[in-house]
């Protein structure tokens, strides 16, 4: 029998629960060394955030042990080890289930998916052959992805399979009587308007289904007519049903014949682009950058990802789209690289990250909710836009268009200012060839009208974005 390990008290000793890497991000104090976190889980019944990946308890001789991690609001704990990466958590039937990269709990052979009943592990997989990326709970059915041909006693499976609790079996044979060329792994699964839809990393060259395959009239098939997804080099991460469409992201690039960047919708009928879209940080749309996951949360859609911008608007890894335009937000923080894993427990946003405002963090971020602002929900009270002190400031703000950038530090490279209005578009841009330390920029934007701005300041090394008012 093996015993889940309560380190509740080393935690404040450790990392100091209250203490903020930046005005709003904060260290979400994972108790031990974390090399990456990969997923996350809420139990909402038990009220219990779960956290997998590769969080190390103990290591040596390159050998490192890596642990289910359990926080229940105010204490960590970990059940046992894991011999690889961890990559999907799920409670399915009152039993926590594991999947990811790995070959073995506590020095026993039990590859790739396992379940804890409370007081052992259990091997759920049976005779699976390759790793699990993905589980999900639909209709009181356990569905399972990743890159494994055989599960349980089916084999053939290409990549998916389901569980009712008894038995397993494929989804409707997946992909259908023709194999694929190649399958790297499922990654998602969802359903919209009636009908199932499976995305990942397949192509079925036959009849053109890459990456994306719904089930309809009794067969797998691409989705779109003429508009369906195209290219080699084409993923699909994260699907999601919003405002009654779905939404797919993944590795989707327009210079392949593709409607949009990353990012696309899908009405039933017909493919487009989300607002205007997502692009990279020279605000184009060509680079090999892919979104990574997809949730809800409070009648918006969250996208993370690689992108720099979403519409005109600088959103850096994380984007608010509201059904109608993208939204400008204060998560973005000066996040160092791409996120992609992404949860809300007790209303707080928790996201893997290893650096933010150039602060190292512990692999798992959280937002402390100071200051927040939604550029597509309420309005904000003036008093809420005095900048935190950073490298960066504006000064007045509010301001009537007439006012200064301040800087902190010097900047020997171009600087490029851009300002942002509501909408997404960019109303000025200005380069400079460098500032010095404590060096004051005048601004003076006659043509501003009143309302809430944005300040884009790109350095050679990082993105500032201060969010302005301007009354007239």
């Amino acid at each position: 029998m093996r015993t889940a390990h309560v380190i509740g008290l080393i935690f404040p000793l450790l990392w100091g629960g209250n203490v903020s890497f930046s005005q709003q991000w904060q260290d979400a104090g994972i108790p031990l060394a974390a090399g990456q976190v990969r997923t996350l889980y809420a139990d909402t019944l038990n009220n219990k955030l779960y956290v997998g990946g590769s969080i190390i308890i103990n290591g040596s001789n390159d050998i490192s042990l890596n642990a289910v991690w359990i926080y229940d609001g105010n204490n960590w704990s970990y059940i046992d080890t894991v011999n690889g990466l961890i990559l999907s958590i799920i409670i399915f039937n009152h039993e926590l289930y594991v999947g990811g990269m790995f070959s073995g709990v506590n020095s026993q052979n039990m590859p790739y998916l396992v379940k804890w009943s409370g007081n052992e592990w259990v091997h759920a997989g049976g005779n699976i052959d390759e790793y699990v990326m993905n589980m999900k709970v639909i209709n009181n059915e356990l569905y399972v992805m990743g890159k494994f041909n055989q599960i349980g006693n089916i084999s053939n499976c290409k990549g998916i399979a389901k569980f009712d609790g008894t038995n397993w079996s494929t989804i409707f044979n997946f992909p259908g009587n023709e194999d694929i060329n190649e399958i790297t792994a499922v990654s998602d699964i969802t359903f919209y308007n009636g009908e199932i839809y499976i995305g990942g990393n397949f192509e079925r060259p036959t009849d053109t289904i890459t990456d994306l395959a719904v089930y309809k009239n009794g067969a797998w098939q691409k989705v779109g007519a003429t508009d369906y997804l195209r290219g080699g080099f084409n993923a699909v991460n994260s699907m999601e049903v919003y405002d009654n469409e779905l939404y797919v992201g993944g590795m989707i690039l327009k210079n392949q014949g593709n409607v949009g960047y990353l990012l696309q919708k899908w009405n039933g009928q017909n493919w487009s682009e989300v607002g205007l879209g997502l692009k990279d940080n020279n605000f184009s749309t060509n680079a090999l950058l892919d979104v990574r996951k997809l949730l809800l949360h409070e009648n918006k859609l969250i996208a993370l990802g690689g992108f720099c911008y979403a519409g005109n608007l600088f959103n850096k890894s994380i984007a608010l789209w509201d059904g109608i335009k993208w939204c400008g937000n204060s998560y973005n923080t000066n996040i160092n690289h791409p996120l992609d894993i992404a949860l809300f427990f007790n209303d707080t946003l928790y996201v893997n990250a290893f650096s933010i405002d150039n602060n190292t963090l512990n692999k798992l971020a959280k937002w402390d909710g100071t200051n927040y602002f939604d550029t597509c929900g309420s309005a904000l009270n003036v008093s809420e836009l005095k900048p935190p002190q950073q490298e960066i400031n504006i000064y007045p703000n509010p301001n009537n268009g007439n006012f200064n950038v301040v800087f902190s530090s010097a900047y020997n490279k171009a600087v490029v200012i851009r300002v942002f209005n509501n909408f997404g578009q960019c109303v000025y841009n200005k380069q400079l060839n460098g500032v010095s330390s404590g060096e004051l920029v005048n601004l003076n934007i006659e043509e501003l009208s009143g309302g809430m701005y944005f300040v884009n300041i790109e350095t050679e090394n990082n993105m500032h974005t201060l969010k302005m008012a301007v009354q007239n």
